[in-house]
């Protein structure tokens, strides 16, 4: 085949529409002579712009939209498939794409943990990293990375070194009945405990997807009010009060009493609590005997047992309100003051908590809950004991000072909270005149407001114990 017919086969593939001369020779003569489209027999067939074009026209689309049973995929039926709580779901798996952080080595340095380079406090799921040293992949054998929050080399690093370890996720959640990417909490949500008008023993329990009112879902073996609650998604753990040191549990997913777990190292109440699936924290608290503790406590969730010492917080205090992106547990707020400090620990690693940064004010008996993104401290009672009605917010990855989120519809204390995943619940509490609320209200975690009405307790009270889990 000739130069010329090559070149001009190219050039009706790259433009069907093109007519006329291709080529054209110089007028002193040159190396190629004038190509007529009409000279090329059997032009290309390759599907460019035009071809396509004319192809998927208007009247195609048109079909595709509306065939036959309207069982086409038109703009209406995209966005009701594809709407803001499915792109939420999505991106809060941690399925979406690379995480990345780097550090910079010290002369030997084979840890590496904590704040890269950027601020971002390294986490993961094991076997869903890649970890490179001056940009070379590093086989899984010089490593050790089964923690969640470190990664060790097999053999120091030279001095200045860059080491970059990507993380993508796992889709959390589901080995334990979690929704929307969170493995310790599901879309139903359970209030225990509190006060009405004595200390009750209630459990009342909703469906976080669909606002509407609590209903009963059986009793705590003890009736305490300021009592903290975890979950595992599949059990709910409900422990301290004023002033026991008892922890029990139900099944999520089937409405009963509760049954006795174990009981805690103190007996306090204003327990701050978290966890990542497996392991419950509870944190700080007001002891019958010796006041404001910094203990932290934990537990195995899916093994009845007492409590075990973990660690402490920065300071000692009670009213502190946990949450956790399944890696961190955050502790913020609390009453030796009121703080305005927020702790953080790593729960599959116990030891005692490092700062993390601060509310927007100081603040106590508020309530708290996250995502697998961002953990939401609602309401409380500010340094003047005046109700606020601040919704404050962090990224649990990032070490930093809270951010505005938006208001809960009025001011109130002694609040509880609890997450699917997606959306933030929050119910009760004690308003401006002092009395109590049977409100509940709800945001949605990853978009910033004002909170919106959900429905409403079995009765008015404040000091419940709040989490969530699956309801199968």
């Amino acid at each position: 085949m000739s130069i010329n017919r090559i070149l001009a086969d190219l050039g009706k593939a790259v433009d069907s529409s093109s007519t006329g001369d291709f080529l054209n020779k110089e007028a002193s003569g040159a190396e190629f002579n004038p190509v007529q489209w009409s000279d090329i027999n059997s032009a290309p067939t390759i599907l460019d712009s035009a071809l396509a074009s004319a192809i998927v026209d208007s009247a195609y689309v048109q079909a595709r939209q509306t065939g036959v049973g309207s069982g086409g995929l038109d703009s209406a039926t995209a966005i009701a498939l594809i709407d803001s709580d499915y792109v939420g779901a999505r991106a809060s798996t941690g399925g979406s794409g690379f995480t990345k952080y780097q550090y910079t080595a010290t002369a030997n340095q084979t840890t590496f943990q904590d704040s890269d380079a950027n601020g971002n406090v390294l986490s993961y799921d094991a076997d869903y990293i890649l970890v490179h040293y001056n940009g070379v992949l590093l086989p899984s054998a010089d490593y050790t990375a089964t923690d969640g929050s470190s990664v060790v080399l097999g053999t120091g690093a030279d001095s200045g070194s860059i080491i970059g370890i990507a993380k993508w996720g796992a889709a959390a959640g589901s080995s334990s009945g979690g929704a929307a990417g969170i493995a310790w909490g599901g879309d139903r949500g359970l209030f225990g405990g509190g006060r009405p008008s004595a200390d009750t023993n209630v459990i009342e329990y909703i469906d976080i997807t669909s606002p509407s009112n609590a209903t009963d879902f059986g009793d705590l073996t003890v009736a305490r009010r300021l009592v903290s609650a975890l979950s595992d998604a599949t059990y709910g753990v409900f422990g301290g009060g004023r002033y026991f040191d008892v922890i029990d549990y139900v099944t999520i997913a089937s409405p009963s009493n509760a049954t006795d777990f174990g009981n805690l190292t103190n007996t306090p109440f204003g327990v701050g609590t978290c966890s990542d699936a497996t392991y419950g924290l509870f944190a700080g608290g007001n002891d019958t005997t010796v006041g404001a503790v910094s203990d932290i406590d934990y537990i195995t969730i899916a093994t009845t047992s007492n409590a075990s010492s973990f660690g402490a917080l920065t300071s000692t205090r009670y009213y502190a309100a946990g949450c956790s992106d399944g890696t961190y547990g955050l502790f913020g707020g609390g009453l030796s003051g009121p703080v305005n400090n927020i702790d953080y620990v790593t729960i599959a690693s116990p030891g005692n908590a490092t700062d993390f940064g601060d509310l927007t004010q100081a603040k106590r008996e508020h309530g708290a809950t996250s995502d697998a993104t961002y953990g939401l401290f609602f309401g409380g009672m500010d340094t003047n004991s005046s109700r606020i009605n601040v919704i404050d917010y962090v990224t649990m990855a990032t070490p930093s000072n809270a951010t505005d989120f938006g208001d809960l519809s009025a001011v109130r204390n002694s609040l509880a909270a609890s997450s699917n995943g997606t959306y933030g619940v929050v119910g009760g509490g004690i308003d401006t005149g002092g009395q109590y609320v049977n409100i509940i209200e709800y945001v949605t975690i990853a978009s910033p407001s004002n909170t919106t009405d959900f429905g409403d307790l079995t009765a008015a009270t404040y000091g419940m114990g709040a989490t969530s889990g699956s309801p199968s």
